[in-house]
């Protein structure tokens, strides 16, 4: 294939998905590969993750969902950023009646189209990464470049996607709540991605019961079914959406929630590294001020086609 020549500015990223520095670099490439995201790329996973997916936990699992094949394609950007491809389908969202724990306002449980197929970041943004689009690091718990960031409200989180979208050529946003679920349930309907039980959730995610004294290098937990990490715990993960009392208006799509007060709370997921792990369950939807930071509170991010 003959290639053209041509600059454009990227992030490049030291360490995996979590950026220790921001170097702008020129790459000759094609035309074509600029424009077409690749849909499997060979991938070493990093030292010190985890490797092993949780299996596929078999009760209730919504026949529709697309679990037969288990998702291992991955695309690497800007030498760095790893995000994975989920596959279109539908699911349950929200929580079963016999699910202890369960909230009101994960009912009533709602059938949701995944029309298409998306790309989800395999972490959550780190520290490091943070840093580098940013210029500061406003954590809390400044641990490590590979720790996940946090003390972040949903606005800071929209500032730094404007940044990091100025300075790629693709487009990032937030998942939206629906996204989210379907995202980390891959295909299961227990309470965590990985059974029912609090043995379960030891096995992919960070909450108070054995977190120690804060949150974890992103990666180290197994990952779920469909090779994402740390969507149980270790830190809550902002939305797209507005938060709404119940499903009683959900579209039924992927499509994120809107409100007719645009300052009404927006929706965060996944509990974290300080919250039970009753909080950590798939369907729990925790909610919060746009404009509010909290110490165990971070974001991942989804790619556009």
């Amino acid at each position: 294939m003959q290639m053209k020549q041509f600059s454009f500015y990227v992030i490049t990223l030291a360490t995996g998905f979590r950026m220790a520095f921001i170097v702008m670099c020129v790459f000759a490439v094609s035309a074509q590969a600029q424009l077409e995201i690749p849909t499997e790329v060979p991938v070493t996973p990093p030292k010190n993750r985890a490797t092993q997916p949780v299996p596929m936990p078999t009760e209730e699992i919504p026949k529709a969902t697309p679990v037969q094949n288990r998702i291992q394609q991955e695309v690497r950007l800007a030498e760095g950023i790893l995000f994975v491809r989920i596959p279109a389908g539908e699911f349950l969202m929200g929580s079963p009646n016999s699910e202890p724990a369960r909230a009101k306002d994960e009912s009533p449980v709602s059938r949701a189209v995944m029309a298409k197929s998306f790309w989800m970041s395999k972490y959550e943004v780190t520290q490091g990464e943070w840093t580098a689009v940013m210029g500061n690091n406003p954590s809390k718990y400044r641990y490590g470049d590979e720790h996940p960031v946090e003390n972040i409200s949903w606005e800071d989180c929209q500032r730094f996607i404007q940044r990091l979208n100025a300075v790629s050529p693709r487009t990032f946003r937030l998942p939206t709540e629906t996204e989210w679920e379907y995202a980390c349930r891959a295909g299961s309907r227990t309470a965590y991605c990985s059974g029912n039980s609090v043995s379960d959730l030891d096995r992919c995610g960070w909450y108070d019961g054995n977190s120690g004294t804060g949150h974890h290098p992103v990666g180290e937990k197994e990952p779920n079914y469909w090779g994402l990490y740390d969507m149980h715990g270790n830190v809550y993960e902002w939305c797209q959406d507005y938060y709404w009392e119940n499903y009683g208006n959900h579209p039924g799509d992927a499509s994120a929630w809107e409100h007719p007060n645009e300052n009404a709370n927006r929706v965060r997921r996944g509990g974290s590294f300080q919250q039970p792990a009753k909080n950590c369950r798939s369907a729990f939807r925790g909610t919060g001020l746009p404009e509010n930071q909290r110490e165990d509170v971070g974001l991942r991010l989804v790619m556009q086609e």
